[in-house]
């Protein structure tokens, strides 16, 4: 339902239960020996002269391929079999076994109707299940083939660490290598998660990395595509809103207060509001499960004196003319140009005056884009942060 993708479900226990396999059973069994010969043509190996297409389920045991057909009814719908286990009984064709893998494809693609069939390339090579499948369906079934897509697999790439090399495994459910699709859909939108399979040719390998890969990948869908929900949820970057999240802490309110100040409109009515509690969810997730270190921050409601006394006079002079420099309204440009013009003003260089900024406001050296940042928070605050930051007499050496 969240990919908004139509499924129709078709368990194979429950249609062998049904009958819907017992015309393609008995199709099978009369045309044991062509199926045979299609099997060594096309994989090249000898069928053993007691194979049967059918695998009957053992009564006592219950295995599936451990018993050997002895005969077959097709009147009365049922073969007979010896298993391993020293049982004799009788498989119905209704449910009481199932095709062999490779006759069992060939006809479900009949009783389906199959007209496209996606699958893993391991399936296309030479005289594999498909080339099989394409034969038994045409020269036994009296059915074309499908088209064929064959895919490539999804690799899981994964980083102890930032600057570290990422790890690289093939996603597979069995050895634990793989994130389930409804857990990356609590920390993405349903139509990046589709973006990323639809964007690639489906016989090219996708490289899946979570973190801040994944986070281009947003940046591409929102500046090619268009922005991610309704309303004002829609006008706000997804990284963006990396930053308004972290600066709210938590309360929606808050947010909703940060998002005004950033120069979006009002959110109005219980649809937009809806829309961006859904999308600010999808951004705490993702910042709480895959974000990078870089990318978290946390707002100082106090002013980080000791970290403040490094500053150098230059970068402490800085932030007092932009202080100077700070009214209400100013966005994410304004903020910019602002720190270019003052460091200009001061023999600064810009990056020192960046550093100063984050160290004043995040105790850390570096943070989002300062512009976004900035515009984000309320001017008095600001003016009251860097006045502070910069009357913080500097650290010395007894």
């Amino acid at each position: 339902d969240v990919l908004e993708i139509e499924v129709e479900i078709y368990k194979a226990d429950e249609m062998y239960k049904s009958g819907m396999y017992v015309n393609v059973i008995k199709e099978a069994f009369l045309r044991r020996d062509e199926i045979s010969r299609i099997l060594e043509d096309v994989s090249g190996r000898q069928v053993s002269e007691d194979w049967m297409p059918f695998n009957p389920l053992c009564d006592a045991c219950g295995r599936i391929t451990s018993a050997i057909v002895t005969g077959y009814d097709i009147d009365k719908e049922e073969a007979y079999y010896e298993c391993e286990c020293g049982n004799k009984g009788v498989a119905s064709f209704t449910g009481g076994g199932k095709l062999t893998w490779r006759v069992d494809w060939a006809a479900r693609w009949k009783i389906l109707e199959v007209t496209i069939e996606p699958f893993g390339k391991d399936h296309a090579a030479p005289g594999g299940s498909f080339d099989s499948g394409k034969r038994i369906a045409t020269e036994i079934y009296n059915f074309e083939a499908p088209y064929p897509i064959p895919f490539e697999h999804i690799h899981l790439k994964t980083q102890a660490g930032e600057g570290k090399k990422a790890k690289v495994t093939a996603m597979s459910s069995s050895k634990g290598t793989n994130i389930p699709v409804h857990e990356i859909l609590e920390a993405v939108p349903p139509e990046i998660l589709k973006h990323v399979i639809v964007r690639v040719r489906p016989d090219k390998h996708i490289d899946f990395n979570p973190a801040l890969p994944l986070l281009y990948l947003i940046d591409e869908y929102e500046r090619e595509i268009g922005g991610i929900g309704r309303g004002v949820a829609g006008e706000i970057p997804f990284r963006h809103l990396l930053t308004l999240v972290q600066i709210a802490r938590g309360d929606f309110s808050n947010l909703i207060e940060v998002i005004k100040r950033s120069g979006y409109a009002t959110p109005e009515g219980e649809e937009e509001l809806a829309e961006i509690r859904k999308k600010a969810g999808y951004a705490e997730n993702w910042l709480q499960t895959y974000a990078p270190p870089s990318l978290k921050f946390e707002l100082q409601l106090e002013i980080p004196t000791e970290e403040l006394r490094k500053l150098s006079e230059l970068q402490k002079n800085a932030l007092a003319i932009l202080a100077q420099k700070i009214q209400d309204g100013l966005n994410a440009e304004d903020w910019h140009n602002m720190i270019y013009d003052v460091a200009s003003a001061t023999n600064i260089e810009t990056k020192e005056l960046f550093k100063a900024i984050y160290m004043a406001l995040l105790k850390k050296p570096s943070g989002p884009r300062a512009g976004w940042l900035l515009a984000s928070l309320e001017s008095e605050f600001l003016r009251d942060r860097f006045e502070s930051a910069a009357e913080i007499e500097e650290w010395k050496e007894e």
